[in-house]
């Protein structure tokens, strides 16, 4: 008796409780954006069967991370939606719309607003008419319809900008139209239910409805490693093979030359009465490396360098010019090759190369002479060659990405990219103090002194100081 009990319970249970119809939820969005299967009169999304047409073949655009007047921005892209132009949603024959968001900003810097004017379905009536026919233009009159797009980053992603709903469902298509001083950034969320279970539909019950855009996921930041005097490991070198203690790409060369710094180089004096305390001079150590000489970076196995940097100066107390003359990947093409074959000593023909290495030392610090990108990357190694008349004191910094993660690489996106070189940190005493030259033993308040590019400071400058020779540190 208990059994057949149970039987019976179970099937009422089954009867009168069914699953709840859950909507499908897709974004139309730069998100989703099938830029490779699009056509101008038609956009693709990689997360729906949904696409938007539009009569003038308006080519598919991104507003990128828009940033509005005031300086905020979004943290999502949004599409560029001309104004004035009409667009159509066209949906799959066994599916029906049950939901429609707008969410965006009117894309204008003079802060100007836009409107959503309408929107459509072939089997119903208009869903939105939210002005009189023509464009309108005055901001005032724009802010009292019931669809207006601000142009404040802010009302992006707070919340949808307009929404429609009907459990019974539109079909087939929906067609929308903004106006007003500027085209939109729009995305466009929709929610579809099979055709077959319109019937049993409940938006009060439906869990797919959410508050928020589609976050993308973060972009793919490569590793910035900076090959300098600041990380070299001299302890675990040896003179074919350089290591650093930031990380695991080495510098190789076939001469096994021993590592060496050129310390705080300064170049020769700019006049005839200009002292060495007064020549220019670099605030890093750089690398002392050859001229005509092979150096190879090897790369660790996983990892793939997607942009590679050269700074620094020729070491030339004559003020001779040097050059990357090539740099090298077994798989890839040549990267530089920027003189004929052979040495070339010439200063002014040097300069005409894309990578001279200036003698002057101002040059070493203010941006790379020579810089290699490949989003696709470069694997195993990297070799490279300088000339000229004189070695070079050179720092490389290299930004690698996991060789699983090259495929979604953006450069445009990393972060880790910088416009200078790290800095040394500077112990600072706790009163005036000699760090070089133990023959001097104090500061003269009242004769010249020098900061470290060259200019004439007052004994109330605060850092490091150069006088007569020898460095100070002033607090």
């Amino acid at each position: 008796m208990k059994k057949i009990f149970t039987l019976v319970a179970a099937a009422f249970v089954a009867v009168g409780v069914s699953a709840q119809v859950q909507s499908t939820r897709v974004e139309l969005s730069p998100l989703y954006a099938d830029a490779a299967n699009s056509d101008a009169a038609t956009w693709k999304f990689t997360n729906t069967d949904i696409t938007i047409t539009n009569v003038d073949a308006k080519t598919y655009a991104s507003t990128g991370i828009y940033t509005d007047a005031n300086g905020v921005a979004t943290a999502r892209e949004f599409m560029k939606m001309s104004r004035g132009k009409k667009w159509t949603l066209v949906v799959p024959e066994d599916r029906a719309v049950v939901r429609i968001e707008f969410w965006g900003f009117s894309n204008s810097s003079a802060m100007n607003w836009a409107y959503l004017r309408y929107v459509t379905n072939p089997a119903v009536e208009v869903l939105a008419d939210v002005s009189p026919e023509g464009q309108v233009k005055e901001n005032e009159t724009i802010k009292a319809y019931a669809h207006p797009f601000s142009p404040e980053a802010v009302t992006a992603e707070a919340a949808p900008l307009a929404v429609f709903e009907d459990k019974l469902g539109w079909y087939g298509e929906l067609s929308f139209y903004f106006d007003g001083n500027n085209q939109v950034g729009a995305n466009i969320v929709v929610y579809t239910v099979p055709d077959a279970e319109i019937e049993n539909y409940d938006p009060a019950k439906d869990n797919s409805i959410k508050a928020e855009l589609d976050m993308p996921a973060a972009p793919i930041q490569s590793t910035r490693v900076e090959l300098s005097p600041l990380y070299a490991d001299a302890a675990n070198s040896d003179a074919a093979t350089w290591k650093f203690t930031n990380t695991d790409i080495t510098i190789t060369n076939v001469d096994a030359k021993t590592y060496a710094s050129t310390g705080r180089y300064y170049d020769a004096a700019t006049s005839a009465d200009a002292t060495p305390e007064v020549a220019d001079t670099t605030a890093r150590e750089f690398m002392k490396m050859s001229r005509g000489k092979v150096w190879t970076l090897a790369i660790p196995e996983d990892r793939a360098v997607v942009r590679i940097e050269f700074w620094g100066f020729s070491n030339s107390s004559a003020m001779n010019w040097a050059y990357l003359r090539y740099v090298t990947n077994p798989a890839a093409t040549i990267l530089a090759d920027v003189s004929p074959e052979g040495q070339v000593k010439e200063n002014e023909t040097i300069k005409a190369y894309a990578c001279p290495f200036s003698p002057e030392a101002e040059a070493a610090e203010a941006a790379p002479l020579a810089v290699f990108a490949d989003q696709l990357g470069w694997f195993s190694e990297i070799s490279f060659y300088f000339d000229g008349n004189n070695q070079v004191g050179a720092n490389v910094v290299v930004y690698t990405v996991p060789e699983a993660d090259l495929e979604n690489y953006d450069p445009a996106k990393d972060s880790s990219i910088k416009a200078e070189l790290d800095m040394p940190v500077v112990e600072e005493p706790s009163a005036i103090e000699s760090v070089e030259n133990d023959e001097v033993k104090a500061l003269d308040p009242n004769a010249p002194m020098y900061n470290i590019l060259g200019q004439p400071v007052g004994a109330d400058y605060k850092g490091i100081v150069i006088q007569k020779g020898a460095k100070f540190i002033l607090r």
